[in-house]
């Protein structure tokens, strides 16, 4: 709504009016009405007008015209077009005698004509930035392929040179054909497969609930050589130079030979190591149940560090730029100096945050609960 004193007394103002029946037939209503300080007479109906334009325009040309108080957009695409560019509505009045009454008012917020109807009469009104839209959600009703297992499929899938390597609860390290979902072969182990294979140099590494480490050749499904370990192996296998590193269940963490399965060292931490270990610049980070997070030296087996948290460690860790990224059971996510063990930051979620991060940039990616949480590294690395 706009008003304004004019001459002879008493406000002109002008509004906009909507309902159904406009909006549908023409989208636009303007109506002009006086103070009663106004001397119009009140023998005669006088002569209404409105127009949009840039201050500049001097003709006496004008959008809407009517011989009564209400007048409503009869082509309210081009009145509204000629809201573009727009610096001030004016309204003028003639009375009978052909004199008229003008009163004029800035509108810079009309200079965006495409809005809601509702927001066009509002002279303070500024346009908001244009939505990006959003995606409409795909669901997907079919699949390629699906290979039907024994049991249920916990074991995070690795795919390698067009096959499909993954764990089942059926104890079964399957090859499954990558294009037709066909069983390439299946190794069977003595209990159930959680943990998730690592495939290195045509071999691939998992652990089984049976306590052992198996490598197992990739091309033909064939035993390479397997490991006992004391407990459950649900920790996921890392290799690097030739070394094996897993957890289990007897609270140590394992480095074999990646050739000949031979030990080459253990490290016993204080619980159960079902957090999988991350090996970066010589050092292999892991996670235990007994609230710590270690980094122990890859070639050597000896403790570098550890930094306690305050809950089981089951998260399995992520380093990046000399940060070691670990969710724990006490509900936060941790990030730790790689080199010191020095806790540089820990962010709360509220609830235990078993999740395995990922990091791109500075954001840390990571679930806990029934959430996924993006959260930005507050040193920027």
């Amino acid at each position: 709504m706009w008003s304004s004193d004019i001459v002879g007394g008493g406000r002109l103002v002008v509004w906009c009016t909507f309902n159904s029946a406009v909006e549908q037939e023409n989208g636009l209503g303007a109506a002009i009405v006086w103070g009663a300080g106004v001397n119009l007479g009140s023998s005669y109906r006088p002569t209404v007008a409105l127009r949009f334009d840039d201050g500049d325009i001097q003709e006496d040309t004008w959008s809407l015209s009517t011989d009564s108080k209400a007048t409503v957009a009869p082509d309210a695409d081009a009145f509204i077009s000629s809201m573009k560019g727009a610096s001030r509505l004016v309204a003028r009045v003639w009375k009978k005698d052909q004199t008229t009454i003008t009163a004029q008012w800035q509108v810079a917020g009309f200079r965006d004509a495409v809005r809601p109807i509702e927001e066009r009469c509002d002279p303070n009104f500024v346009p908001s930035p244009t939505p990006t839209a959003t995606p409409t959600p795909v669901t997907i009703s079919d699949y390629l392929w699906r290979y039907e297992a024994g049991d249920s499929v916990h074991s995070s899938p690795v795919v390698m040179d067009g096959v499909v390597y993954v764990g089942s609860y059926d104890g079964h390290l399957y090859a499954v054909d990558a294009d037709s979902g066909e069983l390439r072969w299946r190794y069977e182990t003595g209990r159930d497969v959680w943990s998730s294979p690592a495939v290195v140099g045509g071999v691939v590494y998992v652990g089984s609930y049976d306590d052992y480490l198996y490598a197992v050749d990739a091309a033909t499904g064939e035993l390479r050589w397997r490991y006992e370990t004391g407990g459950d192996v649900w920790s996921s296998p890392a290799i690097a130079n030739g070394v094996v590193y897993v957890g289990s269940w007897d609270s140590y963490l394992y480095a074999v030979d990646a050739t000949t399965g031979e030990l080459r060292w253990r490290y016993e931490t204080g619980d159960w190591v079902i957090s999988s270990p991350v090996v970066a610049d010589g050092v292999v980070y892991v996670g235990s149940y007994d609230d710590y997070l270690y980094a122990v030296d890859a070639d050597s087996g000896s403790l570098r560090w550890r930094h306690k948290t305050g809950g089981g460690v089951f998260s399995s860790p992520a380093v990046v730029d000399g940060v070691v990224y670990v969710g724990s059971y006490d509900s936060y996510l941790y990030a730790v100096d790689a080199v010191t063990g020095e806790l540089r930051w820990r962010y709360e979620t509220g609830a235990r945050v078993n999740s395995s991060p990922s990091v791109v940039g500075s954001i840390v990616y990571f679930g806990s609960d029934d959430d996924l949480y993006a959260v930005a590294d507050p040193r920027g690395r």
